[in-house]
């Protein structure tokens, strides 16, 4: 309770308690809208409420108060989750058991592509070997694939050897927006290859869908050009697939058991390019002086 004399709700003096029906004298200072909560505290058996209302009754002002019990919470009363019991785990341990026995099955498959990946290998490493770029682009986990395989060659996979010129068409955000905005999304990798990519070099596109509107157009465009085509899609091939001099089309219809294949795929085929261009090397290196 406040001291005698004193405003609970400005602290100044305005009255003396004991005045009838709880009322105080007149306040100083200027009537404000009312109700004003000020505050709720909520606890474990008991709740105190402290509301302040405020009331213009013939200039005057009502202070109410109303109290209970307060008791501060337990641990035992806040609620805890229980750990989860070897029962409860099964489900989802089943579910992920079942998801990694379809990614294997789908990877197995990739042994009977071997003749198509070592294609795509080998049309890759004669790019480099004529002085050609590779070129990638894709959209999503796409465009994250084309960054990491552009990467793989640039800097290194396993061995040591010369940079390989890769570039992904997914990077620079001012082209791609500029395009997007100025044209159309669908051409924002068909306007790059335009501009950079010449009849020496190799444009891979990557869509799972293989229906990826930009992707296509880049295809498009790459094939104007005269530089050769390679698509990485899934199961049906899409559009992408006919416009690709070679297209691996990962054996499945879902997007992440696909995503699964395309990174196997890649890893198979930086190895081989990278081993390649290094036996290449080896071949024309001026024997060592005795």
């Amino acid at each position: 309770m406040p001291p005698e004399g004193s405003c609970a709700l400005w602290g100044t003096r305005c009255g003396t308690r004991g005045s009838s029906a709880g009322r105080m004298r007149r306040c100083p200072r200027p009537e404000r809208p009312s109700p004003v909560p000020l505050s709720w505290y909520s606890f474990r058996r008991a709740t105190l409420v402290i509301a302040a209302t405020r009331q213009a009754d013939a200039g005057r002002c009502r202070l109410v108060l109303t109290f209970a019990r307060p008791c501060m919470p337990t641990s035992e009363d806040i609620p805890m989750n229980d750990p989860p019991s070897p029962d409860s785990r099964l489900p989802v341990t089943a579910a992920i058991g079942k998801r990694i026995d379809e990614s294997l099955k789908v990877l197995l498959q990739l042994s009977e592509m071997a003749t198509l990946l070592a294609d795509i290998a080998n049309r890759i490493t004669r790019c480099f070997e004529r002085g050609g770029t590779l070129y990638l682009c894709g959209n999503g986990g796409s465009a994250a694939d084309a960054q990491h395989v552009a990467a793989e060659f640039v800097g290194r996979f396993l061995k040591e050897r010369r940079a390989l010129p890769a570039i992904a068409l997914t990077c620079n955000t001012s082209i791609l927006t500029a395009i997007g905005n100025d044209y159309d999304f669908s051409l924002v990798f068909a306007r790059q290859v335009r501009a950079t990519v010449k009849p020496q070099d190799c444009v891979v596109g990557i869509s799972t869908s293989g229906q990826s509107a930009n992707v296509i157009e880049a295809m498009r465009a790459a094939r104007e050009l005269g530089a050769e085509t390679i698509g990485f899609t899934g199961e049906s091939g899409g559009a992408l697939s006919p416009l690709c001099d070679a297209c691996f089309c990962a054996p499945s219809p879902h997007t992440p058991r696909i995503q699964e294949a395309h990174l196997l795929a890649w890893h198979a085929i930086c190895q081989s390019v990278e081993e390649a261009v290094c036996d290449l090397h080896a071949d024309r290196s001026p024997p060592k002086q005795p």
